[in-house]
This record gives structure tokens, C-alpha cells and sequence, in this order.
């Protein structure tokens, strides 16, 4: 564990201590992650037009016309834990309802609850309780893909690859950290 000093509150809190280690290829990954619980792999680039995983928007809402670079992330954790995450920023009624995303998950209840990051609407996602493995698609500062009233966006060719390559049915939420 590491520690630091809360720079708004003043608390000091701890975080999981990790190591980064940069592979060349994605091939060396098995080798590195054997016998590991806790890990993050993680590719970035720019998205090709014709392969993104779900159209972007502007805060204002207007379509993002620029160039899509991005990361995706595959984590990886010991135990299961929460998927749920409601945007702190927005002060929303059920907030306390909810297990935050990436804590210990410890019982159904509530789980599965996402504000919607367009207008906080509650929206309860199936199939993103809890997890020990899921893969984020992260595209920058205030880009977000429309969201109404569920989470179902990503391109179902690349949902369809992800069920097929690990086996299981995917759901699918956000976060914004």
C-alpha cells in the first residue's frame, strides 16, 4: 500500500501500491500476469473511423469530429467488486444507495445502479453488479458517448468478440475518475 495526503481534505488515505512494466507486444502479456490477482493491462492509440466502439459528444452535445485516440483497459482484481458508480459531482438523491464503483462488493442490493452522465437519471445496468475482470474504453476529458436510458452503446461487433474471446456474456456501465 502507499499513502498519501488528501489534497482536499487533508486525510491521509492509502492505495494499492503497482509496478508498470511496458511490453513491446501483446503477446508477453500471459507470461507477465501469470500467478497475479491484481493487475491492469492497457493499449492506447487512435481509433480508426470505421472500428470505433460508440460515436463521442462534445459537453455541448454536438458529435466529436476530431481525431479518437484512446485507451483500453483491461483490469483484473482478487476478489469481486462493485461496477455500480453514480457521479459524485452531481449530488444525486440515490448516491448513497449505491456501492461505489471498484470497493469489495458485499451483496446485491442497490447494485447495478449508474446515474446517466447527461442528465443523472438513475438507470439500473444488467449484467454490471460486480466483477473480478472487466475492459474500460477511456477517450479524454468530457467526451462521453450518448447515453439515455441504457448503457447497451458499445458497436456489437466488438461486444460479440468480448463474449465470444472470455466467454461471457458482457454488461455494460461507465465511470469517470
Amino acid at each position: 500500500m502507499r499513502t498519501y495526503k488528501d489534497p482536499w481534505t487533508g486525510e491521509t488515505k492509502e492505495v494499492p501500491g503497482s509496478d508498470q512494466i511496458n511490453l513491446r507486444r501483446s503477446l508477453e502479456i500471459s507470461s507477465v500476469i501469470k500467478g497475479i490477482q491484481h493487475y491492469s493491462a492497457l493499449a492506447s492509440g487512435e481509433w480508426q473511423q470505421a472500428h470505433l466502439p460508440f460515436p463521442l459528444y462534445q459537453p455541448d452535445g454536438n458529435p466529436f469530429r476530431g481525431p479518437y485516440y484512446g485507451q483500453v483497459n483491461c483490469q483484473v482484481r482478487a476478489t469481486p467488486v462493485s461496477m455500480s458508480f453514480v457521479d459524485p459531482d452531481m449530488r444525486l438523491p440515490f448516491e448513497n444507495e449505491v456501492r461505489t464503483f471498484g470497493k469489495p462488493f458485499e451483496s446485491p442490493r442497490n447494485s447495478r445502479l449508474f446515474s446517466n452522465p447527461w442528465n443523472g437519471a438513475r438507470i439500473e445496468a444488467d449484467g454490471a453488479r460486480y466483477a473480478r475482470f472487466w475492459i474500460e474504453f477511456e477517450f479524454g476529458d468530457f467526451l462521453l458517448p450518448k447515453i439515455e436510458e441504457t448503457f447497451d452503446i458499445m458497436n456489437p461487433a466488438i461486444v460479440g468478440e468480448a463474449e465470444r474471446c472470455f466467454g461471457i456474456k458482457f454488461g455494460q456501465g461507465w465511470t469517470c475518475f
